[in-house]
């Protein structure tokens, strides 16, 4: 019998499970030399769903989702062969590629299409987007990031040097462990962590050159323990917290010793101050552990106050307290005890949203229930965006709340859950952390609606909600309707003004005005479509507008010109990150005096090299700036100066680099004025500065040639006249 044309069933359903098998256990692996690192130190938490840890610490996680992120900015709908991420950064041998993107895969961070020739393809999710902005963040909290290596760098000198071997610290910088949040570790955090150690006795400092150090007892023993560098020097403190042990930035816990208020680490890396309130750590541990674990599902466990808080609307929620643990907790109540209804389903769709979310940093927690979905127990937390609209206008304090409802709608709308009432009362601050309640008018995902028709009239709060929601109540929902909710929370913290039905509300000209704009589109079809859209439109109106060197520069130059020599060094840096920009080095160098140019120069001798080699660079001018003759004279008589002060205080090299310099825009531009200068200067120099002007002399055989008459002047130090004789 002939063989029948077409796909083998049998055999592809064998490929496909030998396909799964061995990437489990390649991720299993990858798992194994990937762990996260640092959890305790930059107090993350797990999100809901599988394998949502936090990725900041592992050493090739962050940098693919980043270079992922940027193949989607430039090609948004494609998919990217993710083994060309192993192949642009060099990544050890044995990290497979696959399984990195399958990892990312498990968190929900990016989608995986795989090809029958086995090529693994990831785009990134809204949330991995997400995920994006939040590393982006924690790349710039420079607390974290010195927190970070602290922990990464004492692990690493213990795996190093367990017998106490000295071991230079600069070689933790080539590991994939240095890089945190997809950067790598800078050589000014390393030293900083190295500070904090041995101060710390976690570290000790060998006197050799270069410095080495070594793990001290203690340092191994934080290590065998699992503890967290901080965590560990806490403990030691009898309950105290240093509050200048690391610097006070974002992803700090600030602490006092009486009344401390707590600053709470929010899920992208910044700081969410809880103003005014008091926080009790082991009371925040508790209320998420004890109240679920004892839960009965019985109202009689709490006792609650007599009178509900005012404002309530379909439910009435009570101040209490439970029974067994004495924590508050607030108690939501229906008016009616009723299982049936429209109130009960509002009600039940809260608990359910609750819990589906629950874990989530950002969603208020369901600690318990009854089981007719009459009542639940939630956290009680002490305010709401209300009681904070005039910190909000803060923009760095509304940027927190906005990155924590961004955060949290991310995970809902991944979910296929749409909040549909978004507003200043159902956004409460939660020990330290803003969080997004009352998901009583959430709508389910597709197919989970127990009423298609239910909602006949519009819902949610008007002026906060979406108009469609009120136009077309019966259209099922989309995610650029919380987006307008969000839009229109930005515009209510920053005018402080309550945004009216159909009438367009914005901030003043700026960066939130843009994005109110864009994100309260009244046509749904313009606003961003997803939250992976309006992160993107945030980070691109917040991105820091590039600064023009020269205005710096020219403050910096009149700074040092009056004495302050911090100035002059500042001035020089700043033109070592620009050697490419002409008009800093040929127009604005000059201006700065001679003698603090030579001092400043003279004490590091690779930025006079940097410097002094841009300015021969740009003899030619630049691209679409020519040299005035004006500007060739100020230049090569400001070089000779440098040269003077340099052979005056006998600093031989720095002497060589600026008449190498003089003697190339000399040579170019044959200015008398120059050469008037520089003449009687040659004339005067003997001894060591002689030699070292002959030399530079010599090489240089046009500049060399306009003192040729020196030949025969025996005035004139005998090394520079046979140097410019032989021209």
């Amino acid at each position: 019998m002939a063989p029948r044309n077409g796909i083998n069933k049998r055999e592809l359903d064998k490929w496909a499970k030998n396909v799964v098998k061995e990437a489990s256990k390649s991720l299993e692996q990858a798992q194994r030399r990937n762990p996260p690192r640092g959890s305790s130190q930059l107090n993350t938490n797990t999100s809901a769903g599988f394998g949502r840890e936090e990725i900041e610490g592992s050493g090739y996680l962050p940098r693919l989702l980043m270079w992922l992120d940027v193949h989607a900015q430039q090609h948004p709908a494609a998919y990217v062969d993710v083994a060309r991420f192993v192949e642009e950064h060099h990544t050890e041998d044995d990290e497979d590629p696959s399984v990195l993107a399958l990892q990312l895969e498990q968190r929900g961070l990016v989608d995986i299409a795989r090809d029958f020739a086995g090529t693994l393809n990831a785009h990134l999710t809204d949330e991995g987007r997400v995920a994006v902005h939040r590393l982006k963040n924690l790349q710039k909290d420079r607390a974290a990031r010195v927190r970070y290596t602290s922990d990464a760098f004492l692990g690493w000198l213990f795996d190093s040097a367990g017998d106490q071997a000295p071991v230079d610290p600069a070689q933790f910088l080539a590991t994939p462990g240095s890089f945190f949040a997809g950067a790598h570790t800078s050589a000014a955090d390393l030293h900083q962590a190295l500070a904090y150690l041995a101060e710390h006795s976690l570290i000790e400092r060998i006197g050799t050159d270069p410095a080495r150090v070594t793990v001290t007892s203690e340092g191994a023993s934080c290590v065998l323990a699992g503890d967290g560098v901080r965590d560990r020097i806490r403990s030691l403190r009898t309950g105290t917290i240093d509050t200048d042990a690391l610097p006070r930035s974002e992803g700090t816990i600030v602490g006092q010793r009486q009344g401390a208020a707590q600053v709470v680490h929010d899920r992208f890396g910044t700081l969410n101050e809880a103003p005014g309130t008091n926080i009790q750590s082991a009371t925040a541990q508790s209320i998420h552990k004890e109240v679920p674990r004892q839960a009965t599902g019985d109202p009689k466990a709490y006792r609650r106050d007599k009178f509900p808080l005012p404002g309530s609307n379909q439910a009435d929620v009570f101040r209490a307290t439970h029974k067994t643990t004495g924590i508050v907790v607030a108690l939501k109540q229906l008016r009616v005890k009723s299982s049936g209804g429209m109130r009960a389903a509002r009600m039940k769709r809260e608990i359910e949203a609750g819990k589906a979310l629950m874990g989530h940093r950002h969603a208020i927690p369901i600690l318990d229930h009854g089981a007719d979905y009459t009542w639940f127990v939630m956290p009680w937390a002490d305010s709401t965006a209300e009681d904070h609209r005039e910190d909000l206008q803060d923009s760095r304090l509304l940027r927190r709340l906005v990155d924590a409802l961004i955060s949290v709608l991310a995970e809902a709308h991944r979910l296929g859950w749409v909040h549909r009432d978004i507003k200043p009362p159902n956004i409460l601050l939660l020990e330290g952390r803003w969080v997004l309640a009352d998901w009583g008018t959430v709508r389910r995902p597709a197919g989970q609606t127990t009423k298609v028709d239910r909602t006949r009239s519009g819902i949610g709060t008007e002026g906060f909600s979406a108009p469609e929601l009120f136009s077309n109540p019966d259209q099922r929902p989309q995610p650029s309707s919380d987006i307008y909710s969000v839009g229109r929370m930005i515009a209510w913290a920053l005018t402080g003004n309550m945004p009216l039905p159909n009438k367009q509300l914005l901030p003043l000209p700026g960066p939130w005005r843009n994005i109110v704009r864009a994100a309260t589109q009244e046509d749904p079809s313009r606003r961003p479509q997803s939250v992976g859209e309006l992160v993107g439109l945030i980070e691109r109106e917040h991105a820091e507008m590039p600064v023009d060197p020269l205005e710096r520069a020219v403050t910096l130059l009149k700074q040092a010109n009056s004495g302050d020599g911090s100035a002059a060094d500042a001035f020089l840096t700043l033109l070592t990150d620009h050697v490419e920009d002409f008009e800093l080095h040929a127009v604005q160098l000059p201006q700065l005096e001679a003698r603090l140019a030579a001092q400043t120069l003279g004490n590091n001798l690779t930025y006079a090299q940097t410097v002094l080699q841009a300015l021969t660079d740009h003899v030619g001018g630049a691209d679409t700036r020519r040299v005035e003759y004006m500007e060739a004279t100020q230049v090569t008589v400001w070089l000779q100066s440098v040269a003077d002060h340099a052979a005056r205080e006998q600093q031989w090299d720095l002497m060589e680099e600026a008449m190498q310099a003089m003697c190339t825009w000399d040579g170019a531009w044959d200015q008398w004025d120059a050469r008037d200068v520089i003449g009687p200067w040659l004339r005067s120099l003997k001894d060591d500065a002689a030699s070292v002007a002959a030399a530079v002399l010599h090489d240089h055989s046009e500049s060399a040639e306009h003192f040729s008459h020196f030949a025969d002047d025996r005035t004139v130090d005998p090394r520079i006249r046979r140097a410019v004789s032989q021209v």
